[in-house]
């Protein structure tokens, strides 16, 4: 009995011993996972990479695509097309639909101009919608489009009436009205109507060559928005050019006269806005010589050197 008592003690004391170097065996042995987080990396979350997210990549979103966005594309905006803007297709523009061309979803080569895209650009915030309603809520504004549409549209003026019926709206707007006006018409022709109004005879957007159209129904009014807008902006800027130029239009173009009639007239009216002649010819000499040497060469005799 006491024999037993004794192995039985021997074996108790060396299973305590080797309790104690297997501890301090495992104590030793450094640990893989530094932040007791149960991966083999340095940060608090459960995944293998050194970034503060649950993916495994290296960026710091929480998708598994390389980039800095949530999405899970490869470009770096947060819509989930393939393209680097902000809109929703996988082109590059910054319309709504899927292709690359100008115009918009209102717009295309079989779509008619006033019929179709226009009032679809116009009802649409995202194209020229806010065009529109700045003109609109602007008396100026309104008044200068009513203006125009009711004189000189209606009445299908062409030439010097037209020039004239055109020039006596603006003189009778501010500038600021013509200018959100232009805006407006702008925003529809050269941009989301580019393809069905653009296109048309007159129309002419960024910078485009007025000349060799016609001499007042084309090339004057794109000449003035390009090439001689400073001497129309310089004309605008004076009620005394301004006043000169209406006078001409009202009482010597529009009644048609020529010869003596028109010289006599001419005169009386720089008699009465003598200021404003200097600019007044400033700007129709760009227009002849500059602008539309070509459409308006049949007028240009002895303005230009």
């Amino acid at each position: 009995m006491k024999k037993t008592n004794v192995l039985f003690i021997l074996l108790a004391g060396l299973l305590a011993v080797f309790a104690v170097i297997g501890c301090n065996a495992e104590s030793d042995t450094p640990s893989l996972d530094a932040d007791s987080d149960g991966d083999s990396d340095s940060d608090s979350d459960g995944d293998s990479d050194s970034d503060s997210d649950s993916d495994s990549d290296s960026d710091s979103d929480s998708d598994s695509d390389s980039d800095s966005d949530s999405d899970s594309d490869s470009d770096s905006d947060s819509d989930s097309d393939s393209d680097s803007d902000t809109d929703a297709d996988s082109d590059t523009d910054a319309d709504s639909d899927s292709d690359g061309d100008p115009g918009s979803v209102c717009d295309g080569a079989a779509v008619d101009c006033y019929t179709e895209c226009f009032g679809c650009a116009q009802g649409d915030p995202t194209l020229c919608g806010d065009e529109y309603t700045a003109c609109s809520e602007n008396a100026d504004c309104a008044a200068y489009e009513t203006c125009r549409n009711d004189n000189c549209v209606a009445e299908n003026l062409t030439g010097d009436a037209w020039v004239a019926c055109e020039t006596s709206c603006r003189n009778a707007a501010t500038t600021t009205g013509v200018e959100l006006y232009e805006a407006f018409e702008n925003c529809i022709n050269c941009d989301a109507c580019s393809l069905s109004c653009g296109s048309q005879e007159g129309i002419y957007c960024g910078d485009e060559v007025c000349d060799g159209t016609d001499c007042y129904t084309e090339c004057w009014g794109c000449a003035m928005n390009t090439t001689c807008a400073d001497e129309v902006a310089a004309c605008n800027a004076s009620t005394d050019c301004t006043g000169l130029d209406a006078c001409r239009n009202e009482d010597c173009v529009t009644p048609g006269l020529t010869g003596d009639a028109w010289v006599a007239c001419v005169a009386n009216c720089e008699a009465e806005n003598a200021a404003g002649v200097a600019l007044l010819n400033a700007y129709h000499t760009c227009i002849y010589c500059e602008g539309c040497p070509i459409s308006c060469a049949a007028d240009a005799a002895g303005k230009c050197k």
